[in-house]
């Protein structure tokens, strides 16, 4: 068996196991069992994408003593990190509450901006962009994304 770039790693690891076909549950195993430290990474993510889906942010704490923990993995710097804003990281587990809407937005802008050199004043980029305004109804944007 040939292992795959980490290219193609990355999306059986953190792929839906339920949603992973036979043949890629069985190669991510098999991959796995040849290296501890993906192993350990493995488990941590999922847990946390658990969690993610759960929005269960009371599980965040233990979550990060067992990151920093466990130096088999690359995932302490990660746990530091969030213990860095602790309060923000268990709001945003909580909450329905999305920026990614604004954030698409805003990137889509400043790419327009860097396209057109620097010479986008805030009357060119209107005009270039045609006045966008967000299509979602103030209901989505209170809820998240949709």
């Amino acid at each position: 068996m040939t292992i795959p770039a980490p290219t193609m790693k990355r999306p059986l690891e953190s792929s839906d196991p339920d949603g992973v076909s036979d043949d890629d549950r069985q190669q991510l195993k098999e991959i796995l069992a040849r290296c501890l430290e993906l192993e350990a990474a493995t488990g941590h993510v999922r847990s946390f994408a658990a969690m993610m889906a759960l929005r269960s942010a009371d599980r965040l704490p233990q979550w990060i003593a067992d990151a920093r923990a466990d130096e088999s993995h690359g995932l302490r710097a990660f746990a530091d990190g969030l213990m860095t804003d602790l309060d923000a990281v268990t709001l945003g587990l909580s909450t329905p509450w999305s920026s990614g809407c604004v954030e698409g937005r805003v990137t889509d802008i400043k790419l327009l901006k860097r396209q057109m050199a620097g010479g986008a004043a805030h009357p060119l980029l209107r005009k270039h962009t045609g006045g966008l305004r967000c299509p979602r109804s103030t209901q989505s944007l209170v809820t998240g994304c949709r």
